[in-house]
């Protein structure tokens, strides 16, 4: 029995010079690792024809890459290792049994796993798409029902409508501060009672023709399609005494449950909001730096136009989100983006989104990919 033990092992031995020895010993593994760092950095430019490609898989091509950016280089370990046994030993290379093969590949698969899951906890964000005034390009009146309708057709974070106090102590839908500009009548929101003012109908410049909005019709229409909204809260000296605590002893319940979210410009009405500790998020309409904190706050929101660096690096060094608005061209979108801004609202929501979606996200992407590399030291400069 020991005599055929022996000789089984001696069959498995091979005698080798040490040159081959050392020459085996170090090319194989430098050609693995020359295969795998030329095929990390052609992924780095396959990725963009991939994403191109199949653009629905965006996300999942990057999270395959960089886990076989990993588990490739351990790949190429647990080869060498066993490549380096085999010559130490002097067995022969059977590669193709089952036990050399569970020895080389069997890091590799919990390797590429853990790391594809890792990525996923590191993905690139695109900031949150905001329609201005319910609109979606010039597809309805602004601030109506049927904007509202449409817009959130296409899902976006949020919808921003605007609305003021009325004469009834109820709340309607509309931006300016009187009817005039809209129509023949020349009356302000709080000069008239919710009723009234929901009968009005209005025109606007594209022909579209709708009534004024009650703040209960949309947030009901919110409400049935998971819609959630920008609440764009509008003031002024004809307000009621107690407009704060009507307004959120009647909505702040509904407010938070559908994580709505609730701003303005006016600096006062924003504090008595937030003496009544909101659950739901707070932003305030700002373009310069505030004099006083407001504890409780949870955002701003900044015309792009008026976003300086230093107002930019106040509002991220206070550690609260930022919105900027109103961003309705390619370029806006992309200087947006590159501010690390958290929502853009604009009032072609749809194209933004679409220019995040197919442009921005790729070379997001690629970026990260590229961070990749360049954390292993060994890769060149690619922009």
């Amino acid at each position: 029995m020991k005599q055929s033990i022996k000789s089984n092992i001696r069959k498995r031995k091979i005698q080798r010079p040490l040159w081959k020895k050392l020459a085996i010993g170090l090319l194989v593994p430098l050609l693995a690792l020359g295969l795998w760092y030329s095929v990390s950095l052609a992924n780095y430019y396959l990725q963009a024809h991939l994403t191109e490609r199949f653009p629905q898989h965006v996300q999942e091509i990057y999270f395959i890459l960089f886990a076989l950016l990993y588990s490739g280089l351990v790949l190429v370990l647990s080869f060498s290792l066993w490549l380096w046994w085999k010559v130490i030993f002097d067995e022969k290379f059977t590669w193709w049994k089952p036990a050399s093969l569970l020895v080389v590949w069997l890091p590799v698969f919990p390797v590429f796993y853990l790391v594809k899951q890792e990525a996923r906890q590191i993905i690139p964000k695109s900031p949150q798409v905001i329609s201005h005034r319910a609109l979606n390009g010039p597809s309805a009146v602004e601030n109506s029902l049927e904007a509202f309708q449409i817009s959130s057709k296409s899902k976006f974070d949020y919808i921003e409508i605007d609305i003021w106090e009325t004469a009834d102590l109820e709340y309607v839908v509309f931006h300016d501060p009187n009817l005039s500009g809209w129509t023949r009548l020349h009356y302000r929101p709080h000069d008239l009672p919710l009723s009234t003012l929901t009968n009005i109908s209005l025109t606007d410049q594209e022909g579209h023709t709708a009534h004024i909005a009650g703040f209960d019709q949309i947030l009901e229409e919110a409400e049935k399609s998971g819609q959630k909204l920008l609440i764009d809260f509008k003031t002024s000296e004809l307000d009621s005494p107690q407009i704060v605590e009507n307004f959120l002893g009647k909505y702040q319940q509904r407010l938070e449950q559908g994580q709505h979210q609730l701003q303005t410009a006016d600096q006062e009405f924003m504090k008595r909001v937030l003496s009544h500790s909101p659950k739901f998020e707070t932003v305030l309409i700002m373009n310069s730096i505030l004099e006083e904190q407001f504890p409780g706050l949870t955002g701003f929101s900044v015309p792009l136009s008026d976003l300086t660096p230093e107002l930019h690096d106040y509002i991220k060094a206070s550690k609260k989100f930022l919105y900027v608005w109103t961003v309705n061209d390619e370029a806006g979108v992309t200087q947006a983006d590159d501010l690390a801004v958290d929502g853009i609202i604009s009032d072609f929501p749809g194209k933004t989104q679409d220019q995040l979606n197919h442009t921005l996200v790729y070379s997001k992407y690629k970026d990260y990919y590229h961070k990749q590399l360049e954390n292993l030291l060994i890769f060149p400069s690619l922009k």
